[in-house]
């Protein structure tokens, strides 16, 4: 089966960012949201009857037994905004890591002091701290001084770049963001991942 992907066209940029967050993740057949089909119904799709099935041994579970696993990737995700975390929560455990989310810069700080990270994936704009003050609080701790940090921010100016640049950042996103962007991005500074 292949899933819908909605263009982006008249989309506020809010709807943008949660859209291209989410809608890479699987292969896809082109509409766009904002028109109407052409012929109006549904005609041009495959009858359910006519696909064959999968064969049942599809779903077996595969033993694990014989193959070692690396342990995941533990990333904190600092985002505020609820909705755009949880998108990126699950799309970053699909995508196999451990996942722990905070929604503000404090917090974010006090689990860095007291869990273990690979990662972290901060916002800038977060209450409380800034993702660039979680930053200042990385760069000033010999344990976490070396830490991979990404920036995922709706702020792209050259201050902030700049800013970026200062502190080590390993990479920064803009948003609205396409998920793979931020994929490659986390291969890119945990090659192992």
């Amino acid at each position: 089966m292949i899933a819908t992907r909605t263009s982006l066209t008249g989309a506020t940029a809010h709807e943008q960012v949660i859209a291209a967050a989410i809608l890479p993740l699987a292969p896809v057949a082109m509409t766009n949201i904002h028109e109407p089909p052409m012929n109006g119904n549904c005609t041009t799709m495959q009858p359910l009857d006519t696909l064959d099935p999968l064969p049942v041994s599809d779903f077996t579970p595969q033993s694990t037994s014989q193959v070692a696993t690396p342990p995941a990737a533990r990333v904190l995700l600092a985002e505020d905004y609820r909705q755009l975390a949880k998108l990126m929560e699950w799309a970053l455990i699909q995508a196999g890591y451990e996942v722990t989310v905070v929604h503000d810069g404090r917090t974010a700080v006090s689990k860095l002091r007291t869990e273990p990270v690979d990662l972290a994936i901060l916002d800038i704009d977060l209450p409380e701290l800034s993702g660039f003050d979680v930053c200042c609080f990385l760069r000033s701790q010999p344990q976490l001084l070396d830490l991979p940090v990404i920036i995922c921010s709706g702020r792209d100016g050259a201050d902030d770049h700049a800013r970026a640049r200062e502190l080590r950042i390993s990479a920064f996103i803009s948003k609205p963001f396409v998920f793979a962007e931020l994929l490659q991005s986390i291969r890119e500074v945990l090659p192992l991942a």
